[in-house]
């Protein structure tokens, strides 16, 4: 087919015997017959303008939001670990420090300043990018969907997601090594009848 930046694109002499995808219910669509007047000529017009967002670049969009709901409930986790309600465990206490040593243990589990900044980063991802219409040949009005830069984003936010939760993995170590020292390690006893695992 025309590869040009022409609007639309024509192609004469093309017929759906000439291959399946020139058949599908889709190109049929774009399929002109031949007639009397045309000396029987047929071909395709097919629109090659950009007048739609790609729909991947809004799927894009899509997958850091759904991201983001997640590492909020990641960085939550890490958050509520500082809270003796949560834990049952002072780790100072258990551990024999000084007081006033709490949040220097708090950090050294993973949580403090560090996952909270990782969380506001991937929040500052989640705001739609609007689209840009530039004539950019020939004075022929394109929208851009903006595709790379939210694949940008999308791949920023994966990474920092990460690293949130290499921060939720030192939480969760730091924690069974609390458990540990104190001689409470979980049990995990055998599922009972309604699927609930419980955990002493």
């Amino acid at each position: 087919m025309n590869s040009s930046d022409h609007n639309p694109a024509v192609r004469t002499d093309l017929s759906p015997q000439d291959s399946w995808e020139l058949s599908t219910p889709q190109m049929m669509k774009f399929y002109v017959k031949g007639g009397e007047n045309s000396h029987g000529k047929h071909g395709y017009i097919v629109s090659n303008a950009n007048w739609d967002p790609y729909p991947m670049a809004n799927k894009l969009e899509s997958f850091i939001i759904a991201l983001a709901n997640m590492d909020i409930a990641v960085s939550l986790r890490i958050d509520r670990f500082s809270n003796p309600f949560f834990t049952a465990t002072i780790p100072a206490q258990v551990l024999h420090l000084p007081p006033g040593s709490g949040f220097e243990v708090f950090r050294a589990g993973g949580g403090g300043f560090t996952p909270v900044d990782l969380e506001q980063e991937i929040q500052s991802l989640t705001g739609p990018i609007a689209p840009s219409g530039q004539a950019i040949v020939g004075t022929v009005e394109d929208l851009q969907a903006q595709t790379r830069i939210k694949a940008y984003r999308a791949r920023q936010a994966v990474g920092t997601t990460f690293d949130l939760l290499a921060h939720d993995l030192l939480t969760a170590t730091f924690w069974l090594d609390i458990r540990k020292s104190t001689g409470r390690i979980p049990e995990f006893r055998a599922r009972t009848h309604d699927g609930v695992a419980r955990v002493s």
